[in-house]
């Protein structure tokens, strides 16, 4: 695993790999896979970083709250929450 910008990262990628993945921007993206491209070498791409998740009203929040932090926290430096309760959601559906 190797962390960096988006300079040393497309420097670093003028070398071929057997398979990269890589995390970030939309922009960050789209180096990776011009980089791969001249090497046909497979790409997973995670950008954006969304997880949504779906709480019911009924839930009990504090034990609910618990379980999706525990569960992003190896991801921690890239949680992201929104909140919305029920009224909200059935607005958007």
């Amino acid at each position: 695993m190797i962390e960096a910008e988006l300079e040393d990262t497309k420097l670093l990628l003028t070398n071929p790999f057997d398979y990269i993945f890589a995390t970030g921007s939309v922009g960050m993206g789209k180096a990776v896979m011009a980089a791969a491209a001249p090497h046909l070498t497979p790409v997973t791409l995670e950008l954006g970083g969304k997880s949504p998740c779906y709480i019911d009203d009924n839930a009990d929040i504090e034990l609910t709250t618990k379980r999706i932090l525990w569960g992003n926290a190896p991801l921690i430096n890239q949680l992201r929450l929104g909140i919305l309760n029920a009224k909200s959601i059935n607005s958007l559906i």
